[in-house]
């Protein structure tokens, strides 16, 4: 409520701060928060499921002559710009980019930190991105972040157009335990050369915390989970 606090630096003081009081112990508002599947740009998100599901009906990069993904105005602004394998920053430039990350999901059936490694990024199987155009899709709001649209002509002459309006990991459409466990490992395995059985056990420890009286235990059991990166 300061000078220099949220409301006043982010919220541009129209805040009802009485919100944060209503119905407090009784409605859980974190409920409501999203949860990103995916370690990239939001924007991308929806993109990324509409190309899991072409893979999932057998749909593969070599069957591409060209495509067209369409996102409301401002997503396409964040994330449209043409996919260059060269770029000087390559991490952030796939991160942020539309094309690559559809790209990348229809060839390997899944984005993961590695997804945005230099050598990943740069490898010819995921090269035909720079042959995805972007465009203002005209019937989505401007402002809307989860829907995509990603248009296909194939090589056989079929023509492919898929729409998604929801976005995985909003309250809408939330990740399943699985996934939220599966991105879990694998953030530890990425970071900390985590062993399974040290993932088990704060995997545990965090799903059963209500049963924890001590903070200490999940700090200890998450600094086993560094153990190897700290000895190397």
């Amino acid at each position: 409520e300061g000078k220099s606090g949220l409301f006043s630096l982010y919220e541009q003081g129209e805040v009802l701060p009485d919100i944060l009081l209503d119905g407090i112990g009784e409605v859980w508002r974190v409920r409501d928060l999203s949860m990103k599947p995916y370690p990239c740009c939001r924007c991308v998100h929806t993109t990324i499921q509409i190309a899991l599901e072409l893979r999932d009906e057998g749909i593969r990069a070599t069957d591409i002559l060209s495509g067209t993904i369409e996102l409301g105005d401002v997503n396409r602004r964040i994330v449209g710009a043409p996919f260059d394998r060269t770029h000087p920053n390559p991490v952030v430039h796939a991160q942020f980019n539309a094309a690559y990350a559809f790209a990348a999901a229809l060839t390997d059936g899944s984005v993961q930190i590695g997804s945005f490694a230099p050598a990943r990024i740069r490898a010819d199987d995921v090269a035909f991105a720079a042959e995805l155009d972007t465009r203002t899709a005209p019937d989505f709001d401007p402002t809307a972040v989860p829907p995509a649209r990603v248009i296909l002509h194939l090589a056989n002459g079929d023509r492919i157009e898929r729409t998604r309006l929801t976005m995985k990991g909003a309250p809408d459409e939330p990740m399943t335990e699985d996934e939220v466990v599966t991105k879990f490992r694998g953030c530890l395995r990425h970071g900390f050369g985590t062993a399974a059985g040290d993932a088990d056990a704060l995997l545990d420890a965090v799903m059963h915390l209500d049963q924890r009286t001590k903070a200490n235990d999940i700090v200890g059991l998450f600094l086993s989970c560094r153990r190897r990166q700290l000895a190397a």
